[in-house]
């Protein structure tokens, strides 16, 4: 079986995955100003890099809403 991995990205390492963000966004302005915001992880495949997960959460959402 593949190794899969989901590796938490440090705020000062973030920029060096510009390129996998813009892949999903193609504006750069709006990529650089919520690159901060978040949950970041890498996704490793096979070590190496397959892709990135940015998490970015809604100030007014704080808890999560279940239905009966």
């Amino acid at each position: 079986m593949k190794k899969v991995s989901l590796v938490p990205v440090k705020s000062e390492e973030r920029i060096l995955l510009l390129d996998y963000l813009l892949m999903a966004d193609e504006s750069e302005e709006i990529v650089k100003h919520s690159i901060n915001d978040g949950e970041m992880f890498s996704i490793g495949y096979e070590d190496k890099v397959a892709g990135v997960v940015l998490f970015c959460f809604h100030p007014n959402n704080t808890s999560l809403k279940t239905s009966p």
